[in-house]
């Protein structure tokens, strides 16, 4: 099977929140002064981290839209930094394992991964299904904080750190349904997915509209062909849900019974979740 590159009280995943921090242009703000450089500097570290493999100057500032003179300049910086690492011999560049020491800080100190992942194990290991949890980072995406090892049964590969746009998939669904967003703003994140099956927007708001009922999302092979995704809202100290838990099948892995199972088991864990990160409702 070839691998695929993605992503007790229940009472908790169905109390809608509509405080879900919108996402900012902070060059917008009179405030805030941009900083080019720094921006460069970031776009750059996501560019090398989609790609996947070492590129040359010339290949990255291309790829970016920026002066070639300006990317050496800034990948010099991440090279002393250690955030990223340069090649000598192929004159290239790769995220440095700097970036290592900044993602296990972060992790180590996650609430969200502490309390999740042990969850995530056992729907993992009960179901045969990929559990992941996520956050929603305020700036249009949804970022995996944890995931289970390909020890299921649909060799799914999610790591931690991989980004969707923010409509994407059952967790999408979820954000839609619990924040505080025009149907401007819905249309406009919805156009931004690479749906794989899409659905059409209508369709999609009305199966928003059901999120609300049930406290549970569901994508039935929109998102990526194949793969049945389910999805749970996990709910901050503030009653914000912009955290989620969930599970991806082959699709038709799961008979009736199990996939009843697989929801419940997933409202359980994000109940328990939320009451872990402060949550009362």
């Amino acid at each position: 099977m070839r691998n695929i590159v993605m992503p007790a009280n229940s009472d908790a995943t169905r109390r809608p929140s509509t405080r879900v921090a919108q996402p900012k242009d902070d060059a917008r703000s009179p405030s805030i002064r941009p900083v080019p450089a720094v921006k460069r500097g970031i776009e750059i570290l996501f560019h090398m981290a989609k790609v996947g493999e070492p590129h040359g100057v010339s290949r990255i500032a291309r790829d970016l839209g920026i002066l070639p003179s300006s990317c050496l300049h800034i990948l010099r910086e991440l090279v002393g930094g250690g955030l990223a690492q340069f090649d000598p011999l192929r004159k290239t560049y790769s995220l440095g394992l700097g970036l290592l020491t900044l993602s296990r800080a972060v992790h180590g100190k996650d609430a969200m991964v502490q309390l999740s992942q042990g969850h995530l194990e056992n729907i993992a290991r009960k179901f045969g299904v990929k559990a992941t949890a996520s956050v929603y980072d305020g700036q249009g995406h949804i970022v995996v904080v944890a995931s289970t090892q390909n020890d299921d049964d649909v060799h799914i590969h999610i790591p931690v750190g991989r980004r969707v746009p923010m409509l994407a998939s059952a967790t999408g669904r979820l954000l839609a349904a619990y924040g505080d967003w025009s149907a401007t703003q819905l249309k406009e994140a919805f156009d931004k997915v690479h749906w794989q099956n899409s659905v059409g927007f209508r369709r999609w708001q009305a199966e928003v509209a059901q999120v609300r009922d049930s406290g549970m999302a569901f994508d039935e092979g929109c998102y990526r062909k194949g793969i049945t995704i389910i999805a749970a809202p996990v709910f901050g100290a503030d009653g914000v849900a912009d955290k989620f838990i969930g599970a991806l099948a082959i699709t038709g892995q799961l008979n009736a019974r199990s996939r009843r199972e697989l929801t419940q088991s997933l409202k359980d864990a994000a109940a328990e979740i939320s009451r872990g990160l402060g949550f009362d409702g």
